[in-house]
């Protein structure tokens, strides 16, 4: 229950950033928990950020303090990552975004590169 409550604040966190620091009100976050009695050390919720621009699959245990996040690339490519706290998930959801903005901007061509804002800012 704690560790859900940290994802619940991250989650908060990330749509605020989407839409103030990004300043992106296209990329809306979208989440969907999962209905699970109280009484299960389990939690879990499938989100979207975008009109397809990220989808993840999280699953939270109880059991061993863990944020289990599951996605696949366009290419059918399985992905899935393993985090010990909120923190490390909502970085990793960041640089996701990040990385998806820049592959549509790159595909696009060069311009709107510049729009994308440095993954060196994380660390601060």
């Amino acid at each position: 229950v704690l560790l859900e409550r940290k994802v619940r604040k991250s989650l908060a966190r990330l749509s605020r950033w989407l839409k103030s620091d990004l300043g992106r009100a296209d990329l809306t976050l979208k989440v969907e928990w999962l209905s699970l009695s109280i009484f299960h050390s389990r939690s879990g919720f499938a989100m979207s950020i975008g009109d397809g621009l990220l989808s993840l699959d999280v699953a939270i245990s109880g059991d061993d303090h863990s944020i289990n996040v599951t996605s696949f690339a366009e290419g059918g490519e399985f992905r899935s990552v393993k985090f010990g706290d909120a923190d490390e998930f909502e970085v990793h959801v960041e640089l996701a975004v990040r990385r998806k903005l820049a592959e549509e901007a790159a595909a696009a061509g060069t311009a709107g590169v510049e729009a994308v804002p440095a993954l060196d800012e994380l660390k601060s």
